[in-house]
């Protein structure tokens, strides 16, 4: 089943409101083994949505529209869905009687043209709306199927969570599913090269690669006529996988580095403290997010001065004098500092140039020094981030919590 999806406002056209509704409805539908082979953006003008459908369906077995079907004159989906189908609007009662219902629980008189909302082309499967007003439909029609979901995120999730993906369910006999292997620590290139054999060899399932932000994402996806049987297939080509990268592979699914770490430290028994200079707390600030982070996390300092350095972590002024605070000496004696002051077994530092000041020929915007100490020594690695200030705080940010990772599997980095 090829499928193609509509959204509709002039508001998307115009970038003052993102369409994370087709992203949404892209992946519900690959999931289901639904190929979505067109997204196509349409403003409120009767005549371009009505040309839009007519295309959409003249390529498509499914065409899945959003937005539009609201109470205002410039909600227009459901007329022109009905024009294009040649069917007439009906009345959905259930829809009908909650619009009412809301008005009367308000004690207010209810506008005539709210009720537009309560109409879908005739014949429809009518899906309900339980967090708004207007219901979705899908219409049926020479072998082709449009299905109609409102606008607002909330509302057309849950509908089409609850309601629209059984109805589809059973239009479709197969369904893909998927395994996301999360990846840090080696660049897209060198990535390629550890696995070209598996990214050109598979067919079913397919492996296919996605660079994040400072990491890369595995994506093992498979069409069976069952989850489980899917997940058979899927996972020879996992294992695979980590047999090539180990410990590369620091996590899968929606696990970010920030909730890896944190599960990770939790359950080790081990305490850590930091040091941050150029992240100004942005290290300790993405693991305090998770409950229970207390029992490793023992304290953290923002020294973002010399005389912080100094005064705080114990660092020589001769050191930052001879050395700068930008460096190993500077950082490997503020981890150091750290771990004697604060008792932790392990203590790291960071030190650099965000930026967009500050740079020089030796130490350019975006070097940035880290220190991480902990029973078997102290040790520094020096980092060049590219980008903006966030894009380099952040970066360093993953890097520590990277390192730390690295130290709880016992690995040097």
């Amino acid at each position: 089943m090829i499928a193609e999806i509509l959204s509709v406002g002039t508001e998307l056209l115009l970038g003052e409101v993102t369409d994370t509704n087709a992203a949404f409805l892209s992946r519900q539908l690959s999931e289901m083994g639904i190929d979505v082979f067109f997204r196509e953006t349409v403003g409120d003008n009767a005549d371009r949505l009505e040309e839009t459908i007519r295309r959409a369906l003249g390529h498509a077995d499914l065409v899945l529209i959003t937005g539009g079907l609201g109470p205002t004159m410039d909600d227009i989906t459901r007329e022109c869905t009905a024009h294009v189908l040649g069917l007439e609007l009906a009345e959905d009662k259930p829809s009908a009687d909650a619009i009412r219902g809301r008005y009367d629980s308000q004690k207010m008189e209810i506008p005539s043209h709210a009720l537009k909302q309560a109409y879908v082309p005739e014949g429809s499967t009518v899906f309900f709306n339980t967090r708004g007003t207007a219901p979705g439909s899908a219409t049926e029609k020479g072998g082709k199927t449009v299905i109609v979901l409102p606008g607002p995120p909330h509302e057309m999730q849950e509908m089409f969570l609850r309601s629209v993906r059984p109805y589809l369910r059973e239009c479709s006999a197969e369904t893909i599913h998927s395994r996301v292997l999360r990846v840090f620590g080696i660049g897209e290139p060198s990535l390629e090269d550890r696995i070209a054999d598996i990214l050109k060899e598979q067919t079913n399932p397919m492996v296919g690669i996605y660079v994040g932000f400072g990491e890369i994402r595995i994506r093992i996806s498979a069409k069976s006529a069952s989850e489980e049987e899917a997940e058979r297939m899927i996972g020879p080509v996992a294992d695979e996988l980590y047999r090539r990268l180990g410990t590369l592979i620091y996590a899968e699914g929606d696990t970010s580095m920030e909730a890896c770490v944190a599960d990770m430290l939790i359950k080790s028994g081990r305490t850590v403290s930091f040091a941050e200079s150029c992240t100004g707390g942005m290290i300790a600030s993405s693991l305090v997010a998770f409950p229970g982070i207390s029992a490793a996390l023992t304290e953290s300092h923002v020294t973002y001065s010399n005389e912080a350095k100094m005064r705080t972590l114990g660092v020589r002024k001769e050191t930052l004098e001879a050395y700068g605070a930008v460096s190993a000496q500077t950082a490997e004696e503020m981890a150091a500092g750290l771990r004697e002051r604060s008792g932790a077994d392990m203590a790291l530092s960071v030190t650099g140039i965000a930026g967009p000041d500050g740079g020089t020929p030796e130490k350019p915007v975006g070097t940035v020094w880290m220190g991480f100490c902990d029973e078997n020594g102290v040790t520094s690695t020096c980092f060049l981030f590219g980008g903006d200030r966030n894009r380099v705080r952040r970066m360093t940010m993953l890097n520590a919590l990277n390192r730390i990772r690295c130290a709880l599997i016992g690995k040097d980095r």
